[in-house]
């Protein structure tokens, strides 16, 4: 699932150096970092029937972010590096936030219903998508922050020291 969501979000980052790989690290660290988390906290067993479908949400998630922080940087040319981080990362996150912010007014969560009609208590049901949104809000974060500062590094930098170095050679 990762190399799947790397490989379409890297596409975006064509013109940045190593973009699978910064993509890669980012919805890797992110994705496994929170299964584990969720693992040792005994929220989910360790079973792949619980595993599989958590991991595929969480790597959706970051896929999503990250591919949102390469085409906002792109976008931001020419600006500052704080600026360019901020506004990308903050850009990324627009699409988690406005879940939050509707979930269970503008949609019914998958989860919560899926639960519910299984015959789970409610809110046990509610408690269980609250704390997989909030997941994702983190999942999110992480992968867009790692994606935004490699991908940064690698295209903003190399070109600002490539072109310093050609105006030197034409002096």
């Amino acid at each position: 699932m990762v190399v799947a969501a790397s490989m379409s979000v890297s596409k975006r980052g064509i013109e940045f150096k190593r973009t699978f790989w910064f993509v890669f690290l980012g919805i890797t660290v992110s994705v496994s970092s929170s299964i584990c988390l969720w693992l040792i906290f005994h929220v989910i067993p360790f079973q792949a029937q619980y595993i599989i479908p958590v991991a595929g949400m969480f790597s959706g998630t970051a896929m999503v972010a990250s591919g949102v922080v390469l085409e906002s940087m792109k976008k931001q040319e020419g600006k500052d590096e704080k600026e360019i981080k901020r506004n990308a990362i903050k850009i990324a996150m627009i699409p988690t936030i406005d879940t939050l912010k509707t979930m269970g007014l503008v949609q019914i969560p998958g989860t919560m219903t899926g639960m519910i009609l299984a015959g789970a208590e409610p809110i046990a049901a509610v408690k269980y998508q609250i704390f997989i949104v909030f997941t994702l809000l983190v999942v999110a974060s992480i992968s867009s922050m790692i994606v935004c500062i490699l991908n940064y590094r690698a295209f903003y930098k190399a070109n600002f020291i490539e072109q310093t170095y050609q105006n030197k050679l034409s002096i």
